[in-house]
């Protein structure tokens, strides 16, 4: 059976037993692609096939960009990784931490762009969880999402009115899924003087040839714009899901919060020219670029420097998903050091990537220079074990082991 045809079943099955309802995989080794599917349907409500030049909602496949985004940042001096973020978003200083019995403490010391990278700065999403969530949500981005799009906060005066309320954690102390990609785009943002998307488009998107890919999809292209499905996390009921998130959407109104951790939107054949880039040392290689040239947009030092874990033990009880299962973390990503406990067959230690929750994955491997991604549009719609699946099959039709 070809690589083609395994993941092909694979992927048929998932939709044939209704846990998807439409998905694209797309697959690249050695630079060269050896699978692509588009399967089932843009939604049960419309009948309309999924197609691979459809365009997501990539969630917190925004993250890696971003980190990239960083990276850039760092290598043209516009900042460093020890700065605090404090000096770029005046909001952070003074910062307090919550404490178990609901009161307050001061922060030991100022948040760093180090911190953000690992998600180790304390801070938090807003949600119904946690007490640090529950303030933010009640008292910021609940009021914003409520009165979108009438209410629209743009992206650093956002992130420094985030800043006034309290941390989970003392910075540095433990892991924590936070708002710190979204911090980092602030900071590129009043590093650089132009607002992020600006950036991005400047030094990722036009260089890169990646045409679909920014905050809000047009008219003319609302055509290929996935239908968002929300799974309700006790019922496993599908509905269609159209809402502000992190008061921001994707189309209808061009965003004022840019979301550095979750706004942007792609498609399957632009997010893996950012991906390839990412498998090639910081290099796109030619046959991929729009200029037919090799486009080097990182160093190697850098691109190494961007897939490198950084939590220390300490700090891993609490990276205890179970996608990071056998992964370290670091720059926005999780990175492969134990296949074992990852329980995967062939991806080399040092495979890296992200998802997010509409159900994205890309899964980068330079060692094997292997290039994984698969998009489907469910939100909550937990895909490890297909990613397991997948990847297993794949490296082992490859005779990788």
């Amino acid at each position: 059976m070809s690589v083609q045809d395994r993941l092909d079943k694979i992927m048929q099955e998932e939709i044939d037993d209704g846990r998807a309802i439409g998905s694209v995989l797309l697959v690249y080794k050695d630079n060269k692609e050896i699978a692509r599917g588009a399967y089932g349907l843009d939604s049960p409500f419309n009948l309309k096939p999924m197609t691979d030049n459809a365009i997501f909602r990539m969630f917190s496949m925004t993250k890696p960009v971003t980190s990239l985004a960083v990276m850039i940042c760092l290598e043209k001096g516009l900042f460093k990784t020890t700065d605090l973020v404090e000096d770029y978003l005046p909001g952070f200083k003074n910062m307090t931490v919550l404490l178990p019995d609901g009161g307050t403490e001061p922060a030991r010391r100022p948040i760093t762009i180090a911190d953000c990278l690992s998600m180790t700065a304390g801070l938090e999403y807003p949600n119904d969880f946690t007490e640090a969530g529950k303030i933010l949500d009640k008292k910021l981005f609940g009021p914003i999402q409520e009165k979108y799009p009438e209410t629209m906060v743009p992206t650093v005066e956002l992130m420094n009115r985030c800043g006034e309320f309290p941390l989970l954690y003392q910075p540095g102390e433990k892991w924590n899924y936070s708002l710190c990609a979204d911090v980092l785009g602030a900071v590129v943002e009043v590093a650089s003087g132009v607002k992020y998307s600006a950036f991005l488009k400047e030094n990722i998107f036009e260089p890169l040839g990646m045409k679909d890919t920014g905050f809000f999809v047009p008219e003319d292209k609302l055509d290929r714009y996935v239908t968002m499905h929300d799974k309700h996390y006790l019922t496993g009921e599908i509905t269609v899901w159209d809402e502000p998130f992190l008061g921001t959407m994707s189309r209808k109104y061009v965003p004022a919060f840019e979301s550095g951790g979750a706004g942007l939107v792609s498609t399957p054949d632009d997010y893996a020219k950012f991906a390839l880039l990412l498998t090639n040392d910081g290099e796109l290689p030619a046959e991929f670029s729009p200029s037919g040239k090799p486009v080097r947009l990182i160093s190697k030092e850098t691109a190494h420097f961007m897939r490198s874990p950084q939590l220390t033990p300490s700090q891993q009880e609490t990276a205890n998903w179970e996608s990071l299962e056998g992964y370290n973390y670091g720059n926005l990503m999780r990175i492969l050091e134990d296949t074992e406990k990852a329980k995967l067959h062939g991806p080399a230690l040092g495979e890296f990537g992200w998802d997010g929750w509409g159900g994205t994955y890309v899964s980068i491997d330079p060692v094997n220079k292997i290039t994984f991604m698969y998009f489907i549009n469910v939100t909550n719609g937990n895909r490890e074990g297909q990613m397991k699946l997948l990847k297993n099959a794949l490296y082992n039709e490859l005779g990788i082991n």
